[in-house]
């Protein structure tokens, strides 16, 4: 890569990496430290996943020596499905929010079976205290779908 390309902001870089495949998005990945570091920061900024995918998203943030992904993340959107979320998922999930310091945005869509179990391990974790009042409460929402 040249020094010109080089000097070009980071948010151009974002504009291209958007645009293009998924497979050219893993051989960018491949070809140098600049690139890898540029398209990480592109494919991690939003991350929506569902069951497996959200359990291997948390296993690399807690896991990963490489690089501090969890501090990429800006938004997260994640759909609960089966019961390996609510013993599986569940509790990686949540460790994996605590590590992420500059999420912004957080959508989570639990099945409403789950939700008791899910806001038990939440509140475990210090992300969410009991509600003093009911409208104390207003102010933390958990989806819950009707169909799940």
């Amino acid at each position: 890569m040249t020094s010109l390309a080089l000097k070009a902001p980071p948010e151009l870089y974002f504009m291209i990496v958007d645009l293009i495949p998924g497979s050219t998005k893993v051989s960018l990945l491949q070809t140098c430290h600049y690139l890898f570091s540029v398209v990480v920061s592109a494919l991690y900024r939003h991350i929506k996943i569902t069951g497996v995918g959200a359990r291997l998203l948390a296993l690399t943030i807690l896991t990963s020596k490489r690089m501090d992904y969890a501090t990429l993340i800006r938004s997260v959107c994640y759909t609960g499905s089966n019961i390996d979320d609510l013993y599986l998922t569940y509790p990686l999930l949540v460790d994996a929010i605590c590590c992420m310091k500059y999420l912004t945005s957080m959508s989570l869509s639990i099945p409403r079976h789950h939700t008791s179990t899910f806001m038990t391990i939440v509140m475990n974790k210090g992300l969410a205290r009991s509600p003093s009042s009911f409208f104390a409460s207003i102010g933390f929402k958990v989806c819950t779908s009707m169909e799940m």
